[in-house]
């Protein structure tokens, strides 16, 4: 699992350091950053979210990433 170390919040979002992930973010102080939402429903679907997929908090609360509560919308239903 992530280390502490390796995780920060943005946004109410927490982000962990994923640098190789293709959604990572880069140039600013949050290069190599992913969203932790996104890493998690990417393993759970065993496959990247595709370009027009987001990942969706069922209860809105952005750092809650149980699997159970993450869904993956397309960005026309979210």
């Amino acid at each position: 699992m992530v280390k502490k170390a390796e995780s920060r919040k943005l946004n109410g979002y927490i982000c962990v350091l994923r640098p190789d992930h293709p959604r990572a973010m880069h140039g600013n102080a949050w290069d190599g950053y992913v969203y932790e939402h996104i890493v998690v429903l990417e393993e759970d679907l065993g496959r990247p979210l595709r370009k027009n997929e987001v990942g969706h908090h069922l209860d809105e609360d952005r750092s809650n990433n149980n699997v159970e509560n993450l869904i993956a919308l397309t960005k026309g239903h979210h």
